[in-house]
């Protein structure tokens, strides 16, 4: 464990997505190539090009912070942080394969996030913090042409809520 449990919840969906999507996956089909912990960003698809299809981001770049009564020391807090991720997938191809094929890994990130309701409770930071739930929150899938291309950017994108009860 590191000193941020954010560090340490993108690092731990970041290894089971590519456990169970990635390059190792029991899946026959659509394997990810990469799974990576960053930040999306637009400039992301000048750089798509020089990837391998599929891949797959974990995003958590928000927390939102709600404070609670004090415990049993004036100077000690109680709080919830609620890091808010989307997991994305990339597919490329022609319109009908882009789009069939990011709703496909859709649906297989819809069943990962599933499984991490259940079992993201086990990542604990180094001052004890640890998530409490996930929370699925909305779904979307996008294609964007290629310029200068008869291709498609197959873009899938599933957020969720990772809730943590926090002391100081």
């Amino acid at each position: 464990m590191s000193e941020s449990l954010w560090n340490d919840i993108d690092e731990r969906l970041r290894s089971q997505l590519d456990a169970y999507m990635g390059r190792a996956s029991a899946f026959p089909t659509l394997k990810l190539q990469i799974v990576e912990a960053s930040i999306l960003t637009d400039l992301l698809q000048m750089d798509w090009k020089k990837r391998e299809f599929p891949f797959g981001i974990v995003d958590g770049r928000v927390e939102e912070m709600n404070l609670r009564e004090h415990g049993d020391d004036l100077f000690s807090a109680n709080g919830e942080a609620r890091f808010k991720y989307f997991i994305a997938c990339a597919v490329m191809g022609s319109r009908a394969v882009a789009t069939r094929d990011a709703k496909i890994l859709d649906a297989r990130v819809r069943k990962f996030i599933f499984a991490q309701m259940n079992t993201i409770q086990t990542v604990v930071d180094d001052d004890g913090s640890h998530p409490v739930s996930l929370i699925p929150t909305r779904a979307t899938v996008a294609i964007y042409p290629i310029i200068g291309t008869n291709e498609y950017y197959g873009i899938s994108m599933r957020a969720f809520d990772v809730i943590a009860h926090m002391e100081d």
